[in-house]
């Protein structure tokens, strides 16, 4: 059973959450008091929610406000467990309260707003946990993407390489993911044997992860090796200009969604980049047919899914590019966005 109790010195008042009765206790003569609930006493709230949602007022409980609640309850239960806990739980306790409020400050879209916190959270794990562990990997790599969003890519990098610095403490997956974003940064500042090698090491993580596992947790890995692949073909095709060692990476995703379409993820969003790259490698290669099959199986994908405008429009355009190169006037023009 619940209940509260608010001491005084004469007395004490106690109550449960989800019980009709009021306990009062003066002098040591004690009384109990009785009380209907109020019907709907939710009600009023719900429709003040319901009326946000539907953009007839304000938001009746903003982000901003739910932080301030969730630092007070926060406080009190640092308060309670400060006085129970030895010094190093109390700082990774602490640590987890940074770390969370980052996570609402981050979700308000204040994103430099949450790097405080999660140094901070940082900075206690340390003191106890210099090795590492999964949640300093998860605060290193929030700051990278932060950072990375911002454009300040050698920055990103330097929080990225922390996140990359304690591989045994971590999960496969959450290595994989900052592998990649290493690969994303040193794309961005034009260092291309590290972001290829950075994503080589990403699909290399997959595919272990891929052969050992079975049933729905492969079906999980394959739907990340496709859209790992993908980013892999990009890179060689588009940005190395090396088609040709970008072509058994497609293959590999090909073949899984042949194996597995009806069972992965997210398959269309990925096959449509999929195909987009195969299209960019097979040009390259001066392969114009199969060029203009591989894009055009793109453009369907994305006008199905109602991708951006600019997704498609840069579909067409390589569509008319292909068939300019086939001496196709009219195609060109009419695939090329005016």
């Amino acid at each position: 059973n619940d209940s509260c109790v608010i001491q005084g010195d004469k007395g004490a008042i106690s109550f449960s959450f989800y019980n009709e009765f009021i306990n009062l206790s003066v002098s040591g003569k004690e009384e109990n008091c009785q009380f209907e609930t109020p019907k709907h006493v939710q009600q009023p709230m719900i429709q003040e929610t319901v009326n946000y949602f539907l953009g007839k007022n304000t938001n009746p409980c903003s982000v901003e406000e739910g932080l301030i609640i969730t630092e007070i309850m926060d406080t009190f239960a640092a308060l309670e467990k400060e006085m129970l806990l030895p010094e190093k739980e109390m700082d990774l306790f602490k640590s987890l309260i940074a770390y969370n409020k980052a996570k609402v400050i981050y979700t308000e879209r204040n994103l430099r707003g949450a790097i405080p916190f999660w140094l901070e959270a940082i900075e206690l794990r340390k003191k106890w946990l210099p090795e590492g562990d999964e949640l300093s990997l998860k605060c290193y790599q929030n700051i990278g993407l932060v950072h990375y969003s911002y454009g300040d890519n050698y920055k990103a990098i330097e929080f990225f390489l922390q996140a990359a610095s304690f591989p045994e403490k971590t999960s496969p997956w959450d290595r994989a993911k900052t592998y990649k974003s290493l690969s994303g940064s040193y794309k961005k500042i034009g260092d291309l044997d590290l972001a290829q090698s950075y994503q080589m090491s990403a699909v290399r993580i997959l595919e272990s992860e891929n052969n050992r596992s079975t049933g729905e947790e492969k079906n999980l890995w394959q739907n990340r090796l496709v859209e790992y692949y993908s980013d892999l073909a990009g890179l060689l095709s588009i940005h190395l200009k090396d088609p040709h060692a970008a072509l058994p990476y497609i293959d590999k995703a090909k073949n899984i969604f042949e194996r597995n379409n009806s069972k992965i993820k997210k398959d269309s969003t990925n096959f449509a980049n999929l195909n987009h790259r195969a299209g960019i490698s097979y040009e390259m290669m001066d392969s114009l047919e199969l060029s203009l099959l591989h894009y055009q199986k793109s453009l369907y994908l994305n006008r199905l899914l109602n991708s951006k405008s600019s997704k498609i429009g840069g579909t067409l355009d390589n569509m008319g590019i292909v068939y300019k190169k086939m001496k196709d006037v009219g195609q060109a023009k009419k695939h090329s966005r005016q």
